[in-house]
């Protein structure tokens, strides 16, 4: 992302007093962690969306953060595989008979 692109954005950004930085701040992280997540379970088709989430991500490392208090690692990290498991004991037990699973609580290990 070009500073051009970005500068006016910035420039803007610093014209804010202090809390509403933050909250444009924590709003910028919000979408961008969002957009991140959900792009990586399903596929988007909206190319408008794409780069707006590539200028979001590139303003918000821009953009200075006095607080300290957190640290985001979102562009080091990447969810690559997601895996949905079920409590089979939480099914109903005529559920369980129907797919031939005991209905007896297994011991704990």
């Amino acid at each position: 992302m070009t500073e051009a692109a970005l500068n006016p954005a910035v420039d803007r950004f610093e014209d804010l007093d202090e809390e509403e930085q933050d909250e444009y701040r924590d709003d910028l992280r919000t979408f961008t962690r969002l957009y991140s997540f959900r792009s990586q379970v399903a596929t988007w088709t909206d190319l408008d969306l794409e780069k707006w989430y590539i200028y979001c991500r590139a303003l918000l490392l821009k953009l200075k953060d006095h607080r300290g208090s957190a640290i985001d690692v979102s562009d080091q990290v990447e969810l690559t595989h997601l895996v949905k498991r079920y409590d089979w004991f939480v099914v109903a037990p005529a559920l369980r008979r129907s797919l031939g699973v005991c209905c007896r609580r297994p011991l704990l290990r």
